[in-house]
């Protein structure tokens, strides 16, 4: 299973209670240098923060217009840049060179929004133009399929991309009922073999196990957030759903645990087997979360005009050990972990 669980590019190493199997195995985690990936999507550059140090280097380099999503593999970095203000466009850095090493530059008004690796490809969703692009490794498109209304996050297992279409209207800014395409390839290329229910504005999908879960948004008002789950056992089917509240819009998977987020809401451990939420706020601004090798939690926290923070939290119990200050109105949010090995 591929989407931002991918990011970590190494295995993890401690097990949350309540929420893994007892009899995982974990091995050992790998030699070399972890670094917390920033995007910095008014500034448009990407940042630096060195866990074992606690260093920080803010503007590394520049990305593309609005960077919204980012995908780590190896030393390298997919970085998704939704165009406002400019043109849209993916581009491939590495890390180690802050070098460009290819880009592409989607069609004007299309909105990249989220990205994935599947196998040797990697996948965008883009928001306006209700596409799902394919491209090899370097970037060179491969393919391309409509997927339904401004599809957002992705993730991929077995042969499946499972594309979260929010089935929001840009012509009169309304949410509507959403759904998940399901993408597969046939003989003449990628086509969506397959549609499930994702409630009111579902933005986020991810899988664990043989389960996908459906992270529905609601309409920010009376339609609170609810997870949809699904069986990928044998066939697909609906097998229950979790009321976790606010209006979360980001999930990330972590030893069977989802960890979701709220811009207003703060964020929240949601345990699938006990249907258990957990809250914890921040503030306002909180935007997407990862979790290290090291049992450790990362969130941004976005402020356009303001002090922009790394919120740094125990997964176990959601507790805030620190805040890390990365720069003033870059409006910090996607970010992604990398094992650098020199």
């Amino acid at each position: 299973m591929y989407k931002k669980i991918i990011l970590l590019s190494f295995p993890v190493l401690y097990i949350l209670a309540g929420c893994s199997k007892k009899d995982e195995v974990q091995p050992e985690p790998p030699q070399g240098e972890e670094v917390v990936v920033v995007l910095n999507n008014l500034s448009e550059t990407y940042s630096f923060y060195f866990p074992e140090s606690s260093d920080t280097l803010i503007d590394v380099d520049t990305t593309g217009s609005a960077p919204n999503d980012i995908l780590i593999d190896g030393n390298y970095a997919y970085i998704v840049n939704s165009g406002f203000g400019g043109k849209p466009s993916i581009m491939k850095i590495d890390l180690e060179r802050d070098s460009l090493v290819a880009s592409f530059t989607f069609p004007d008004g299309s909105n990249p929004y989220g990205v994935v690796k599947y196998g040797d490809n990697i996948y965008v969703t883009c928001t306006r133009s209700n596409m799902l692009y394919e491209f090899d490794l370097y970037l060179t498109p491969v393919d391309s399929v409509r997927v339904g209304k401004s599809p957002e996050w992705l993730t991929a297992k077995e042969g499946m991309i499972y594309v979260a279409c929010t089935g929001y209207d840009f012509s009169s800014n309304t949410f509507g009922e959403g759904w998940i395409a399901v993408v597969t390839r046939g003989p003449s290329g990628l086509y969506v073999k397959d549609s499930l229910y994702g409630g009111i504005n579902p933005q986020d999908v991810d899988i664990i196990g043989d389960s996908l879960y459906v992270l529905s948004t609601g309409d920010y008002g009376d339609i609170k957030g609810k997870i949809y789950i699904y069986s990928l056992k044998d066939t697909v089917a609906f097998k229950d759903s979790i009321n976790v509240g606010n209006s979360p819009g980001y999930m990330y998977p972590y030893n069977g645990c989802l960890y979701i987020v709220d811009w207003a809401g703060g964020f929240a451990k949601v345990n699938p087997r006990t249907n258990e939420v957990i809250w914890q706020e921040v503030g306002e601004g909180a935007s997407r979360v990862v979790i290290d090798y090291n049992n450790m939690g990362f969130l941004t926290r976005f402020n356009a005009t303001s002090a922009n923070y790394i919120i740094i939290f125990d997964p176990e119990d959601l507790a805030i050990r620190d805040s890390v200050f990365m720069g003033n109105a870059k409006g910090i949010q996607g970010l992604a972990l990398w094992m650098r090995i020199h």
